[in-house]
């Protein structure tokens, strides 16, 4: 349930108007007290709307931008897994009838209990957690809400900023219309708070001190170096979505072995599956919702697809909610199979760690090379499930 203080401080945002001052796809960095940190990227949408995207850091939003990138460029179910596997909240003003049963109530619940009379059009704030593989919900518990009222705190002080046409060196206050100058506002929030860091992506220059700060901050990720000239964005992020295949969606090198407790008698059955295969192996997530619950989030299922190269037969286990169940149902499927691995080759680091457990206890290998017959199993997946319905 939303807290009636991140409704106290949406309403105070909507009042601000900042958004009129707003460059479209604008982005602060934002220095919150206790040492946190946000970024966040207000879009300014068709007839005035907006949205406001908060990320918990730099990373996060980066995800976000190769998310986009990558659906656009999709050529396999990894690059769709990107955009899937965002973590961010969002903000908007909607009708009532774009909120749940629950979030309507809430909301007038608060508007009595406050005495405000808001009408006209999309009045109601709609926040949505965006969680990885979810659909996008309400919040919840795994939600920090006084994280977001720290946000929004910030961003009024933005906006009151903006508004005092003295701070900016304006003889007036700019029209509706009238955006603000990308370096006149980055100088006015390094005087005058120099918490608050702007930053606006898309057509900034080189020399700007803050796609400079962004650019660093990328590149170290990406380890992608620039040239001279316009910083665009996505030429560094295409390269990074093409090794994406290659490494897997997430670095699982250093990551701990999953907690797997298999019971000795399907083990025992699995050990005596009388047909001996070397499997090429991937763990994927398919682009398609799953609903359960009506009050609870659909979710993007995981699927292990393998190869056997012997025989080039191919086969894909049942629909899973997350990562974790992904391995019992690959054994499940070995032994409804009557397959027994004598060694797994993946494609990347992920299927290794996901695998590793059985690896162990059936004492067998799991290693990274390439899998020329599930690339093409998988290819043949992805036109049937996406291209075909497009």
């Amino acid at each position: 349930m939303i807290e009636d203080k991140l409704l106290t401080i949406s309403y105070k945002f909507r009042q601000s108007k900042l958004w009129e001052y707003w460059q479209p796809g604008q982005v602060f960095v934002l220095d919150l007290p206790e040492g946190d940190s946000a970024v966040v990227r207000l879009d300014v949408l068709m007839s005035d709307d907006y949205r406001v995207l908060i990320f918990k850091d730099m990373e996060a939003y980066q995800a976000y931008l190769l998310g986009e990138v990558a659906d656009d460029e999709a050529k396999s179910f990894q690059f769709l897994e990107v955009a899937l596997a965002n973590d961010y909240v969002a903000l908007t003003f909607q009708n009532k009838s774009e909120l749940m049963a629950e979030e309507v109530s809430r909301v007038q619940e608060y508007k009595r209990e406050h005495e405000l009379v808001l009408g006209g059009a999309h009045s109601f704030p709609r926040w949505r957690h965006y969680a990885p593989y979810r659909e996008p919900w309400s919040l919840d518990e795994a939600v920090d809400q006084a994280w977001l009222v720290a946000v929004m705190e910030a961003l009024l002080k933005v906006s009151a900023l903006l508004q005092k046409a003295e701070s900016l060196d304006w003889t007036e206050r700019p029209a509706r219309s009238d955006r603000l100058d990308f370096k006149t506002m980055t100088k006015t929030l390094e005087n005058a708070a120099p918490a608050l860091h702007d930053i606006l992506l898309g057509e900034v220059l080189a020399d700007d001190e803050a796609a400079q700060d962004l650019r660093s901050r990328m590149a170290i990720r990406a380890g992608w170096q620039s040239g001279e000239g316009d910083y665009d964005i996505s030429v560094m992020l295409l390269e990074e979505t093409a090794e994406i295949e290659e490494s897997g969606l997430a670095d699982y090198e250093d990551a701990e072995a999953l907690e797997l407790e298999i019971d000795h008698e399907r083990l025992r059955a699995l050990r005596e599956c009388q047909t001996t295969v070397r499997l090429e192996c991937d763990v994927i997530v398919l682009p398609l919702l799953v609903k359960g619950a009506e009050d609870a989030p659909g979710y993007y299922p995981w699927m292990v697809v393998a190869a056997d190269q012997r025989s080039g037969n191919t086969f894909a286990t049942s629909l899973v909610d997350s990562m974790e169940s992904a391995l019992a149902a690959f054994i499940d499927k070995c032994q409804e199979e009557d397959l027994r691995p004598l060694n797994l080759v993946v494609c990347n680091r992920r299927a290794q760690y996901v695998l590793q457990p059985l690896a162990d206890e059936l004492n067998i290998s799991n290693k990274i090379k390439a899998t020329p017959l599930l690339d093409t199993f998988e290819q043949s997946l992805y036109e049937e499930m996406v291209l075909n319905e497009k």
